[in-house]
């Protein structure tokens, strides 16, 4: 499936769920198939520092399964030190994003965030779609 298509079918699927939670493991699904990844988060809000970054709703699952409670450790623990987040906060909206393409190589060896990101299976063969 090329990245268009992938990209329009999971907003379709993102778009279903959003109105009936029973949704959620077919468009993790879709998300985890269409990028080779074993999670994906769902993250809302607004702003772009983080100063003024609103977060309004966040889902994390792992395999279609919801994994929430690594999405509150991710958001209390890492999140205030990640550097990808402010870079992926500014890139255009609308198509998939490697999550690996946010960090230098530097971080990908050494932030304790990407680290952890890569232990947990989050950073290979992950997107983000912002």
């Amino acid at each position: 499936m090329n990245p268009d298509d992938a990209f329009e079918r999971i907003l379709e699927s993102l778009y279903e769920a959003a109105l009936d939670d029973a949704r959620w493991p077919a468009a993790s699904t879709l998300v985890e198939e269409s990028v080779g990844a074993s999670g994906n988060t769902l993250i809302v809000g607004e702003g772009y520092d983080d100063d003024d970054l609103r977060i309004y709703f966040a889902r994390y699952l792992r395999r279609s399964e919801s994994a929430q409670h690594e999405a509150r450790e991710y958001f209390d623990t890492y999140h205030p030190h990640d550097e990808g987040m402010p870079r992926l906060r500014r890139l255009p909206h609308g198509r998939l994003v490697s999550v690996r393409d946010v960090y230098t190589e530097e971080e990908l060896k050494t932030s304790p965030v990407s680290v952890r990101k890569i232990t947990d299976g989050i950073l290979p063969g992950s997107a983000q779609i912002i």
